[in-house]
């Protein structure tokens, strides 16, 4: 209920698809506020009415998050907050108006020449902040859809080299420091919808519980429709799910992920392919949730005996192959779904309008030969991090007005981080470009030798006191820290910072204010002195000006990374310096 779909001709004329319901409760609140104020107050029988039919629709959207939390969501805390407040005017509207009645003062109702001008106010103001809001949104997905685009031309250009060339396929080889054996049918999953010889292969990996993963099943089944004799597709499984899922920390998105792969697997010892695509689409279509009640009727409704199927299920012969996808995926250096790949090439952009199918119409133009998956081989995570890296658009406003860094005249690379003092690999990765930035990276991801880099350190605290934009507070005293480094500053400048910042990322444990006075006495501070110096306004204003600059740039993540204005997406996996490769590549280019 987040967003509310537009008819085609509307979405057209717009630019977007659905409407935030966000917009639509802000541009209502605020009409309903002008209202009242133009009304002096007063309750117009019309305002009365509106609010009324506000406060259904809060209930409607309590109940809906209601029935989140109750299958294991988050709770939208500015969600709950926006509606008990309509439930608030609510109640003083009603015990205003039966105060004005006990008092003999009437029920507050105003004139027609009244109602007529706070009506007209009210929609003037409705329209108008409905317009900007669409003016932004537009702005919003032009942007988003220009990078996605971007990116799925990239990927249509890779593919029609290859079939112009072998010489691309090889290209496409993984270093000798890295391979994985995708088995005889090369990469391709299990069961394949399709001919083994087709033109375009295409290849998802998926979580049934995930509404994009839904949306790319949903163009895959009608890019299959279209072109029956020459596209083939077959699926990963990638459940975000840690019962499955070891990659993911032991944390979970989706609660059922894990059992949606296992019923399809199921299906698929039953009954073979057929019965794997039959699951497959029956969980896609209702958003991979189930009850145990409602996996029974839907068995049932397939044909299948619940008595016979559930064992399988809950067995180690389901278990495997969703393992074996989860390994595959990491080798290839997943960092979200869908996945999506074509003749062994991710196509990324696929957030694009029909990328899908216009990549494949592409593909299938070019008079590319039908082939099987055994020559596709995709680029491994080692290489595929890198690339993704190469490929990001450069963010200028990354650094932007940077308080706190570590200069050398010679630096090539600029590497700017948005971390907590109190976030572990934060401080991991704090600690290896404090060194680096004061001599050359050895090794390099082309042979070649490093350069020593520039440092930026920009404020991002997991910590809601200074960062409201966060869904919750991850470091209880993430602000703490981060105000006791800029009072260091304030106090000493660089040399001070500098060396309360390192304190701080050596000491994250039991961190509170007994720790920033220690820390204070350790750096040669006094201490007193940084407790008042943190409260001091331009201290705040450092913090909030880098949680600004971060919100612009779509931080979502601790720490955020930037080389060169370009956003790392993956910094470090274990044997493997990411960074290091990246910083050597930047040097040199």
């Amino acid at each position: 209920m987040g967003r509310v779909p537009l008819p085609g001709g509307l979405a057209d004329a717009v630019g977007f698809s659905a409407w935030p319901s966000s917009f639509l409760g802000f541009a209502f609140f605020l009409a309903v506020l002008t209202c009242w104020v133009v009304s002096a107050g007063r309750v117009p029988a019309m305002l009365r009415f509106t609010v009324w039919a506000g406060i259904l629709g809060s209930i409607a959207y309590m109940v809906a998050i209601g029935v989140g939390l109750v299958r294991g969501g988050d709770a939208c805390k500015y969600c709950l907050a926006s509606h008990s407040g309509n439930f608030a005017f609510l109640a003083c509207m009603e015990v205003g108006m039966r105060s004005a009645r006990s008092g003999g003062r009437g029920t507050g109702s105003v004139g027609g020449r009244f109602v007529t001008r706070a009506l007209a106010a009210a929609i003037t103001v409705f329209i108008a902040a409905t317009g900007t809001l669409g003016y932004y949104e537009h702005a919003k997905v032009s942007r988003e859809a220009a990078a996605s685009e971007s990116a799925r031309k990239e990927a249509e250009r890779a593919m029609l080299a290859q079939a112009a060339q072998q010489a691309a396929v090889n290209a496409q080889q993984p270093s000798p420091a890295e391979t994985w054996n995708f088995g005889p049918q090369g990469f391709t999953g299990r069961y394949r919808e399709g001919p083994e010889q087709a033109v375009a292969r295409i290849v998802i990996f998926s979580d049934y519980q995930c509404h994009q993963c839904k949306r790319i099943e949903n163009e895959a089944r009608a890019v299959r429709a279209r072109f029956p004799e020459t596209v083939s597709i077959s699926h990963k499984h990638f459940p975000w799910c840690a019962d499955c899922n070891k990659t993911l920390g032991g944390k979970t998105l989706h609660a059922n992920a894990c059992w949606a792969a296992r019923a399809a697997e199921t299906a698929a010892l039953l009954k073979g392919g057929d019965g794997f695509w039959q699951m497959h689409r029956w969980l896609f279509d209702r958003g991979g949730g189930f009850t145990q009640q409602e996996l029974n009727d839907g068995l049932s409704a397939l044909g299948y005996d619940p008595a016979v199927f559930v064992p399988v299920m809950m067995g180690e012969g389901t278990l495997r192959p969703v393992l074996q996808d989860v390994d595959e995926a990491q080798a290839l250096g997943i960092s979200g779904t869908p996945m999506v790949f074509i003749n062994g090439i991710e196509l990324k952009g696929w957030e694009a309008p029909r990328a899908l199918e216009r990549t494949v119409e592409a593909v299938i133009k070019s008079g590319a030969a039908a082939a099987t998956s055994v020559s596709d081989r995709p680029v491994l995570a080692r290489e595929k991090y890198i690339a993704d890296w190469r490929d990001e658009a450069v963010r200028p406003e990354a650094a932007g007005a940077a308080r706190h860094e570590i200069r050398n005249d010679s630096a090539h690379v600029e590497v700017v981080v948005f971390g907590d003092f109190l976030e572990p690999n934060t401080a991991k990765l704090d600690a290896q470009l404090r060194d680096w930035a004061d001599k050359p990276v050895v090794s390099g991801a082309r042979g070649g030798g490093g350069k020593p880099i520039r440092y930026v350190f920009r404020h991002y605290p997991g910590d809601k006191a200074c960062n409201p934009r966060l869904p919750r507070t991850f470091f209880e005293h993430g602000c703490l820290a981060a105000r006791a480094a800029e009072a260091a500053f304030v106090l000493g400048g660089a040399e001070a910072y500098w060396r309360m910042h390192a304190w701080l990322m050596s000491n994250q444990q039991n961190f509170g204010p007994e720790a920033v006075r220690r820390g204070a006495a350790a750096v040669g501070l006094d201490p007193d002195a940084v407790m008042v110096a943190m409260e001091r306004p331009e201290v705040q204003g450092a913090i909030t000006e880098d949680v600004t600059s971060a919100t612009a740039l779509g931080v979502g993540q601790i720490p955020c990374v930037y080389v060169n204005g370009k956003f790392v997406k993956r910094w470090s996996r274990e044997g493997d310096n990411i960074m290091e490769r990246i910083i050597a590549e930047a040097s040199i280019r």
